[in-house]
């Protein structure tokens, strides 16, 4: 049997039009990859009004991405009991903010109003049918207790935090 060619760096490189999206689907798949012991890098590209944008992920501790897969199945699994205060793009703009909350928090509200009075998430239909578009219900759902998620005042601030912030 003939021995494996040695591997360079393997890179996931990812285009997408909807960022925050996007994203979320890039920290999946480069935990999965960095569980099974296969570290690699992700890059996302995004268009966007002012030029292309870029997301880069780097490869994760292997004990740290199974864990954290863990911890988003299980989100999953409660998730599908009962709504989780959860909205992918608002998440996003929470998380790329921190650590300062009050920032994290304006942020976040702008994306779900919908940006200069546009549409936001309010306006898709599952923020209008889970939380009647109404930004108070979103972030008014007490935080999770343990240590399991990042501390922050809300339950949509952990998540936020957790889903999109740097993995631990």
């Amino acid at each position: 049997m003939l021995p494996h060619p040695p591997v360079g760096p393997i890179v996931d490189l990812t285009y997408s039009r909807g960022k925050a999206a996007g994203v979320l689907d890039l920290r999946i798949r480069i935990a999965a990859l960095s569980a099974a012991g296969v570290p690699t890098e992700g890059v996302l590209i995004s268009p966007g009004n002012r030029g292309a944008t870029m997301h880069r992920e780097r490869p994760w501790d292997q004990g740290v991405a199974a864990k954290w897969l863990r911890l988003l199945a299980y989100l999953r699994r409660v998730g599908l009991a009962r709504p989780l205060p959860f909205s992918v793009k608002t998440s996003y703009a929470y998380a790329q903010e921190l650590p300062d909350v009050a920032k994290a928090t304006e942020k976040a509200r702008r994306e779900w109003s919908g940006p200069f009075g546009g549409r936001g998430e309010q306006d898709a239909p599952e923020g209008r049918m889970l939380w009647d578009s109404d930004w108070s219900v979103l972030t008014e759902v007490a935080p999770m207790s343990g240590n399991w998620l990042p501390a922050q005042p809300s339950l949509f601030a952990q998540l936020a935090a957790f889903v999109f912030g740097e993995p631990s």
